[in-house]
């Protein structure tokens, strides 16, 4: 039971530490805002935080917190476009509109083009753009897209030391 206890401690430090420094970079988002989520491989996060054999990831469900905790819409959460929960999209976002903004957590090349669709298609405008990824993720690269002069967004804080979240605001119209 002593080591039991010994690890839950650590590892809720571990954890503790990871959420911290992902919602640093978060507080510059407004309430009532909205959201999405680009998430990429995080391979250093293990190692940074010491997290190595716990088998969850404490940084999943960070962007629907704070949506919740601003009252924000966070559009790339999986609940309303997977009908999982009573939360669920109303019948002006398109259904296909509805499954890119699932796959946003499962990135590839062609997601500058997905990106730029929904932020034109979408009944409103995404406000905010969190991306998630470490420098030793193949798909960092990818995530540059967003700080492309033609994104119409703009890096506006990230994650201390390394970073490995960074938020980036709409800016003019959508």
């Amino acid at each position: 039971m002593a080591f039991n206890l010994t690890a839950t401690a650590h590892i809720a430090t571990a954890y503790s530490q990871a959420v911290e420094d992902y919602l640093s970079a978060l507080t510059s988002i407004r309430p009532g805002s909205t959201l999405i989520r680009l998430r990429y491989e995080t391979r250093d996060i293990p190692e940074r935080y010491g997290l190595h054999w716990t088998g969850r990831d404490p940084l999943l469900h960070l962007d629907a917190y704070t949506a919740t905790r601003l009252g924000c819409i966070d559009l790339s959460d999986y609940q309303a476009p997977t009908a999982y929960f009573p939360v669920l999209f109303n019948s002006t976002v398109d259904h296909d509109a509805q499954y890119e903004l699932l796959g946003l957590d499962d990135l590839n090349t062609s997601e500058g083009a997905v990106l730029e669709a929904l932020r034109h298609d979408l009944p409103v405008p995404i406000d905010y753009a969190i991306v998630v990824a470490d420098e030793t993720s193949p798909q960092a690269p990818l995530a540059k897209v967003i700080a492309s002069g033609d994104s119409g967004m703009r890096l506006i804080a990230q994650s201390p030391g390394t970073p490995f979240v960074r938020v980036y605001q709409r800016i003019g119209a959508r």
